[in-house]
């Protein structure tokens, strides 16, 4: 028996139905995640290749894409929550679609104003996506389920996410810079005939009755023993940390082509050696989805995101490959913990997770939006001082560590 999309979650059918409906949506999550990485992260190539822009105006532009990522996400949120997730990812995919054909067309008039557009709307279509796939996964489900679905969910989007930034140089050579926008487009063409009419059911909560018992060092558990005040504590541990590491993430995004002329990279497979992180954060989230042992433990999460701050620097000031490889082993474990952190506190133990998935994304979003907007401001107000921007985002990330520490001190753990 299905559990329809038309109407909210049946709790029937906790076992083979509920399989078939999360292996479809997780088949959404990878196809969803492809076309808007490969179209945002490779924005900063096509801008420099199609325009001639500098770091500065690059990183204009993925600000306005960040704070469509907050709106989006936040909307998202709100109607996966208080109507059905299906709405939500219908309306952002079909956003995603049409202005990816806008950027088609701005593409091949080589409009800055249209591809600018473009790109803040299109980010605003898959923020809006995110927050229902999320829902659509983990509503219901008890904190031991929701570890595993925060796992396997973070798998799926961040190896597909690498593949769609592996992507970008090979695609864009071969292809034409064009390519970033008739690609997506293609794929979120398929995607809502595949919501429509491939994916008419969600999952269910759970039968609760055939669970088989938890562990005593089980997420349950723990969780259980907290009060709900220290539950959302950790909640803004994750919100905190999480939206940070962004700000580094969008820092090096908008970076990229600069390291590219640095370390002399050809344009070729310049995305293939700045795609390493990515890689090491899908391990990353494996091994975070099969050991427990981090959730709830502040101090932990403190240590990793200080290793965040080190990796960051690695990566933007790299002299060689070898520091650039190694910068970006270590950025890649950290981002999966402080990411898979976020994600978890915001699910578990919640009676509105659509609406903190979409808190969570929004978070991921005023990130994006901080590190670009850190780098213009940097480039256009203090353009005699190169290293500004960068000094800033190690500044920000550093108060952002002394906030933590001081919430994680507030949990009396």
């Amino acid at each position: 028996m299905q559990d329809r999309i038309p109407g909210r979650p049946n709790p029937v059918s906790a076992t083979s139905g509920i399989s078939e409906a999360r292996k479809r949506v997780f088949i959404l999550t990878a196809l969803h995640a492809f076309p808007a990485t490969l179209l945002v992260n490779g924005a900063p190539f096509y801008a420099k290749g199609a325009f001639k822009w500098d770091v500065g105006q690059i990183a204009l532009t993925q600000t306005y894409a960040g704070a469509g990522v907050i709106l989006g996400a936040y909307l998202g949120g709100i109607i996966a929550h208080r109507t059905r997730p299906r709405y939500a990812l219908l309306l952002g995919m079909l956003v995603c679609f049409l202005t990816a054909l806008l950027g088609v067309a701005s593409a091949g008039e080589r409009n800055a104003t249209g591809f600018a557009v473009s790109l803040a709307i299109f980010a605003f279509g898959q923020g809006i996506v995110w927050p229902a796939i999320e829902t659509a996964l983990m509503e219901g489900q008890s904190s031991d389920r929701i570890q595993n679905f925060v796992g396997k969910f973070n798998l799926t989007w961040s190896l597909f996410t690498a593949l769609a930034v592996f992507a970008v140089s090979p695609a864009t050579h071969f292809l034409g810079l064009s390519a970033l926008f008739s690609i997506p487009a293609i794929i979120y063409f398929f995607l809502i005939l595949y919501v429509l009419f491939i994916l008419p059911i969600t999952p269910a909560p759970p039968n609760h009755a055939s669970q088989t018992p938890h562990h005593a060092t089980s997420p349950e558990q723990i969780s259980q023993r907290l009060s709900p005040a220290v539950q959302n504590l950790f909640r803004w541990l994750g919100w905190l940390a999480n939206p940070l590491s962004f700000i580094a993430v969008n820092a090096i995004i908008v970076y990229n082509p600069a390291i590219t002329t640095r370390l002399h990279l050809s344009e070729a497979t310049a995305s293939i050696w700045l795609s390493l992180w990515f890689y090491v954060r899908i391990g990353s989230f494996e091994i975070f989805r099969r050991w427990t042992g981090w959730h709830y433990h502040w101090r932990l999460l403190c240590g990793v995101f200080f290793l965040t701050i080190l990796s960051f620097a690695a990566i933007i000031l790299s002299p060689n490959l070898f520091v650039l490889m190694t910068g970006q082993i270590v950025f890649g474990l950290s981002l999966g913990l402080l990411y898979q952190s976020s994600l978890f506190y915001s699910m578990a133990e919640s009676d509105a997770q659509g609406e903190h998935g979409g808190l969570h994304e929004c978070f991921v979003g005023v990130g994006l939006t901080l590190g670009t907007f850190i780098v213009f401001a940097g480039i256009r107000f203090f353009p005699s001082l190169p290293s500004f921007p960068i000094l800033s985002v190690l500044a920000i990330m550093t108060v952002g560590l002394a906030g933590l520490f001081a919430i994680g001190k507030s949990t009396g753990r």
